[in-house]
């Protein structure tokens, strides 16, 4: 059997200099957090369904596998989550997936346990996207 997974990659389209900036930036915030003077959280989504792409799937060596999918659209069950390194991850889920009034929602969750943590410790919480690595 063999893992095969088709990988979609936008790094032709990156621009080098404004991703060089933008880590400048991040390890910026990294260090600013190490020092304690700011709560430094990232930003993600994923999401599970049924539905299985084709791109991802175990099959024997020199056979081509198919797998019969359910309806896509149904049963999707999403997850949007802030995680502090070592400290918190908090997260809010979805039946299918976060539309923009849901999407502020948890940001304004999140402003909330931020404003929270300004007041009793003094520190901003900055929160960035989560980056993989490439």
């Amino acid at each position: 059997m063999r893992w095969k997974r088709t990988r979609h990659s936008h790094q032709a389209k990156q621009d080098a200099q404004y991703k060089q900036l933008k880590q400048a930036q991040l390890d910026a915030l990294k260090q600013v957090a190490q020092l304690g003077y700011i709560e430094l959280m990232y930003l993600d989504e994923s999401g599970c369904c049924l539905w299985s792409p084709a791109s991802y799937s175990y099959s024997r060596v020199g056979e081509q596998k198919r797998i019969e999918q359910t309806d896509r659209r149904n049963g999707r069950i999403s997850i949007l989550g802030v995680w502090q390194p070592n400290k918190s991850f908090k997260y809010a889920l979805a039946c299918g997936s976060f539309k923009s009034e849901s999407y502020i929602k948890v940001i304004d969750w999140i402003a909330e346990f931020a404003s929270r943590t300004l007041k009793d410790t003094g520190r901003m919480t900055v929160v960035v996207p989560c980056i993989r690595a490439t």
